[in-house]
């Protein structure tokens, strides 16, 4: 089955991305990370060899009006990376037209689209694989996340009921997504769940997690080594105190 893998990310700018770990860190930290999940994410792709795909969000899109404006100084990304991934700018007033306009556009030339957030570097290409194989038996196949959303979806048709009057951020998410595809009896799967990385919360328990990793994949993520590095950071007592 002919699939491509979509990211959907903001532009990783401080102050733009990640903004929910600025309670901790700074706008420039927590660019930093999205720059790391994004890594590891893309990673995984190229390692799946399945066509790869980044819709992105800009603070000010008028600024940012094609893929050209975007190069390695605002992605960190090599010349390797920038063959791979073809960019195009999202469309959409929320997180689902957006989803459902980049769904769309590549079901054109693909029979099947896996579409990723940009929140959790645990992606692997094992993962990749095993949703593009539910596909084989399954109209939709769906990743819950902990926190109520979902990490990934699985589609070889762009319907709006999937994404349309969706509480957004919410941890309402993946339960009425899941219902809507029961409602409409469409025959579905369900990956493993995972954990999206938003808060600093979330940031400690990834590096906890780490210590029950049995093959240690999560210790080689550059994700993971930037929070070890955050977490030892904003941890250490201060002086003096």
């Amino acid at each position: 089955m002919r699939t491509a893998v979509v990211v959907m990310s903001k532009i990783p700018q401080p102050g733009f991305t990640k903004t929910r770990l600025n309670t901790v860190l700074t706008g420039q930290e927590s660019a930093d990370f999205h720059l790391a999940c994004l890594k590891d994410i893309c990673s995984a792709i190229k390692m799946s060899g399945l066509p790869g795909y980044i819709y992105y969000a800009a603070p000010d899109e008028a600024l940012f009006p094609t893929p050209h404006s975007i190069e390695a100084d605002l992605w960190g990304w090599s010349s390797e990376d920038r063959a791979y991934f073809k960019m195009y700018p999202q469309q959409g007033a929320d997180l689902g037209e957006r989803l459902y306009h980049a769904a769309r556009e590549i079901l054109n030339d693909y029979e099947a689209v896996l579409l990723l957030g940009s929140d959790m570097p645990e992606i692997t290409p094992e993962l990749i694989w095993e949703a593009q194989a539910n596909l084989s038996n399954s109209e939709i196949t769906i990743g819950p996340a902990l926190d109520g959303g979902y990490y990934l979806l699985g589609i070889k048709q762009a319907s709006p009921y999937i994404f349309q009057n969706i509480p957004w951020g919410t941890a309402e998410v993946f339960n009425i997504t899941l219902q809507r595809i029961r409602t409409n009896l469409i025959r579905y799967s369900v990956l493993p769940p995972k954990m999206d990385i938003d808060t600093w919360d979330d940031l400690k328990t990834f590096c906890i997690g780490s210590q029950t990793d049995e093959d240690n994949s999560i210790r080689y993520l550059a994700a993971y080594k930037m929070a070890t590095a955050l977490v030892t950071k904003y941890s250490a007592p201060r002086k003096g105190v």
